[in-house]
């Protein structure tokens, strides 16, 4: 579907739908349990700090 869209030079549909995927397909992936946050808190940040990054390069383009 994002193929057909860049074809039709709708590249920011086709970036918006890549960009949704890629953030669902990450919670599913990276989905931490309570009790390890509980017991390194640090890590919480950590993890919305590299989200936070990553949010901003794909803005950047």
């Amino acid at each position: 579907m994002a193929a057909a869209l860049a074809q039709a030079s709708l590249l920011p549909q086709a970036t918006t739908l890549l960009t949704d995927l890629w953030h669902d397909e990450l919670l599913r992936l990276f989905a931490i349990g309570a009790a390890l946050l509980r017991a390194y808190p640090e890590l919480g940040q950590a993890f919305l700090d590299s989200f936070a990054w990553v949010d901003a390069q794909l803005a950047i383009g």
